[in-house]
């Protein structure tokens, strides 16, 4: 696998780098590591590394908050996690500094000082902006684009140290006193390398509905609304879950004629002020009476047929001009957009991939954007022609197969996710639940048959850093075989 074997040459090279005998002239002639680019590193690797050096539980607990300021800011975060292992013996401290300072590299202040001169070492607000002032420091000795910067808590952000220090070897002598500093950041960074930068998780239960719950419960949406559909029909089930994603909401799924424990813990928490029932056979009919009886405002979107539900819910926040056009009767493509529709403040439509619904014709009029998924036997020629009549810019996402396009959207709407969501792709129920979940991670969905990963799936995974692959549904719906392959690519 290509990640596998890109990993065990870098720790190679790092290894032959430090045989090579110190000359008078720089390390970095000898050796390089960047300090700005991708992350190299994951939050899952950077904590098991920290749990095997006995990090203070703090440092592992912030290696999420050191990964995102670094990414953002061009930094590799390998650098910083392993750099700030070393000033601050891995938050352990042990000099001058202790918690209470915010500061992960024992950054001294404007005029500076001696190392056992606490006052002259910087008191930051917070984790957050402290770690932001580390980040920036580095991205200014790199000589990042737009540094020198103007909006930076780094107290010695001076535009004379900017670009004198591109790679991390080149630290030594810079950042602090010894020739050896930035060779021993890069020591730190190749043992970091040696655990799995990857992990897999299973979410499943019973049955589609508690394994819906379980899906829920690592979403931890925080909300007064909730949106709930009937379990069994795609169609509005996923129409619910672009409502539920525009308002935030709980997307809970019932099982017609029954209440299910989940919606009944959920309402009976007294924290729900509004359900939105969408699409048909929901509820019973008594259950939606206790509802009122509670004071919870009950809000129907029912169309007289799935094609107009989802025009119902798109007619909920008139603002949008972006639509996702999907087959509705094929449910795949558009279980893999999904989790699109709501990070590109879309609509989702639904077409029998032969004939266009009036109302829905009606909402594309008015769109800036269009975008159509699957191929022409989901959405057909005769349709897109007709939508490039009437809208502008009309483009189509599709693959061979469905798993090949659920490839083609993780693609191309998420460049380099942290997390990756996987669900079976001959039954839609584990997929729709794992929308509340992509939200909240900006996380794609991505489609496996039962027994065997796709080879679209396999090459894709070979080629992302990936910190958490999320598994919904159990073995029946996607089985050990393919876990075991995932795992595989991914090194875990």
């Amino acid at each position: 696998m290509k990640n596998k074997y890109f990993r065990k040459l870098i720790a190679i090279l790092l290894c032959v780098s430090f045989l090579i005998p110190l000359s008078s002239k720089s390390f970095a002639a000898e050796s390089a590591t960047p300090i700005l680019g991708k992350s190299t590193t994951t939050v899952h690797e950077m904590k098991l590394w920290a749990k095997s050096r006995n990090a203070n539980q703090l440092f592992i607990d912030l290696a999420p908050l050191y990964y995102s300021v670094s990414v953002k800011r061009g930094v590799d975060p390998a650098v910083t996690y392993t750099q700030s292992a070393k000033e601050t013996n891995f938050l352990r401290f042990g000099g001058v500094l202790d918690a209470s300072y915010f500061n992960p590299c024992g950054l001294k202040t404007t005029a500076g000082g001696g190392d056992k001169d606490a006052s002259a070492h910087t008191r930051f607000k917070s984790w957050e902006e402290g770690i932001t002032a580390q980040v920036d420091h580095l991205a200014l000795y790199a000589g990042a684009n737009g540094y020198p910067k103007t909006d930076t808590p780094d107290p010695r952000h001076f535009d004379t140290i900017c670009g004198k220090a591109p790679m991390v070897e080149d630290l030594g002598g810079r950042w602090a006193p010894s020739k050896n500093y930035g060779i021993e950041v890069v020591e730190l960074m190749k043992e970091l390398y040696t655990f799995p930068y990857s992990t897999v998780k299973r979410i499943s239960g019973t049955s589609r509905f508690e394994t819906s719950a379980l899906i829920n419960k690592n979403a931890n949406v925080d909300s007064d609304i909730a949106v709930i559909s009937n379990g069994h029909s795609f169609p509005d089930s996923i129409a619910a879950s672009i409502l539920a994603g525009n308002l935030n909401a709980h997307l809970l799924l019932s099982d017609p004629g029954r209440v299910t424990g989940e919606i009944a813990n959920r309402i009976n928490t007294g924290t729900i002020s509004t359900v939105y029932l969408v699409g048909g056979n929901n509820l019973p009919a008594s259950y939606v009476d206790t509802l009122s009886s509670k004071g919870i405002e009950v809000k129907y979107l029912k169309g007289k047929s799935r094609y107009d539900t989802a025009v119902k819910v798109a007619e909920e926040d008139s603002s949008k001009d972006i639509v996702f056009l999907a087959n509705g009767v094929l449910f795949p493509d558009a279980l893999s957009i999904a989790g699109v529709a709501k990070m590109k403040n879309a609509n989702l439509l639904f077409t029998d991939g032969k004939t266009l619904n009036e109302d829905v014709m009606n909402i594309i009029k008015d769109a800036s954007e269009v975008y159509l998924v699957g191929g022409d036997n989901s959405v057909s020629k005769e349709i897109e022609n007709k939508i490039r009549n009437v809208v502008s810019s009309v483009s189509r996402i599709s693959g061979k197969t469905r798993y090949e396009t659920s490839v083609q959207i993780a693609n191309n709407y998420y460049s380099n996710p942290e997390y990756v969501l996987l669900a079976s792709g001959e039954d839609f129920a584990d997929a729709l639940s794992g929308t509340a979940l992509a939200n909240k991670l900006n996380a794609p969905i991505v489609l496996s048959k039962k027994t065997q990963a796709p080879n679209e799936l396999i090459s894709y995974l070979k080629y992302k850093k990936i910190n958490t692959l999320y598994i919904l549904g159990g073995n029946g719906s996607v089985g050990s075989a393919v876990e075991r392959q995932v795992k595989s690519v991914l090194d875990v």
